[in-house]
């Protein structure tokens, strides 16, 4: 588990692999190589990973990942979509 005190968008996912990586550069534009630049890109852009949904104050967004679909909760919506490929 990754979170920062002003953590906004959680990610909840079992794996966080190599495709979740490309992906999460493909949308962001930046590179990331090693451990540093994961770390780096989840403080820069407010982001946590976990494997569970957490509760924390400045968490505004629940992204949550399973084979290949995320459902996103916000504001006590729900809506499921299909993740792109990478």
């Amino acid at each position: 588990m990754i979170l920062f005190k002003d953590t906004e968008i959680l990610i909840v996912s079992s794996s966080f692999d190599d495709n979740f990586w490309e992906f999460l550069s493909k949308i962001t534009g930046y590179p990331i190589n090693n451990k540093d630049q994961k770390f780096w890109l989840l403080k820069e852009f407010n982001l946590g990973l976990s494997n569970k949904i957490e509760q924390q104050n400045s968490i505004k967004k629940i992204i949550y990942i399973k084979d290949n679909n995320y459902t996103e909760i916000e504001n006590l919506g729900l809506k499921s979509l299909k993740r792109g490929g990478v």
